[in-house]
């Protein structure tokens, strides 16, 4: 099965440089970018485009494994406290204060 998923993994990759490659041939005009406090030189449309979906890709998954990390952490709190009471219970249970189901 991990050769399935290193084969589609690799049809995407190739696919995704191909309209890369197809994109910056169709559009080479260069422009210059002005971010309001600084300007970059004129580079071409198709850079500053894949530039922008790279840095959006990494924002992402740099956001999202941070997302992950919490819910992880909260996972292992939840944990924690379910072994708690079950310890509780068991405790309890083993003491006759409450009757097993």
């Amino acid at each position: 099965m991990n050769w399935l998923r290193f084969l589609v993994l690799a049809i995407f990759t190739s696919a995704m440089s191909l309209l890369g490659a197809l994109l910056a041939i169709q559009n080479p005009q260069v422009v210059p970018l002005d971010l309001l406090f600084i300007t970059f030189r004129p580079r071409s449309i198709a850079l500053w485009i894949l530039s922008a979906l790279v840095f959006g890709a990494l924002l992402g998954m740099f956001l999202s494994g941070l997302l992950a990390l919490r819910l992880k952490a909260r996972l292992v709190r939840t944990r924690r406290k379910l072994e708690a009471t079950q310890l509780e219970v068991d405790q309890l249970r083993r003491s006759g204060l409450i009757s097993s189901d």
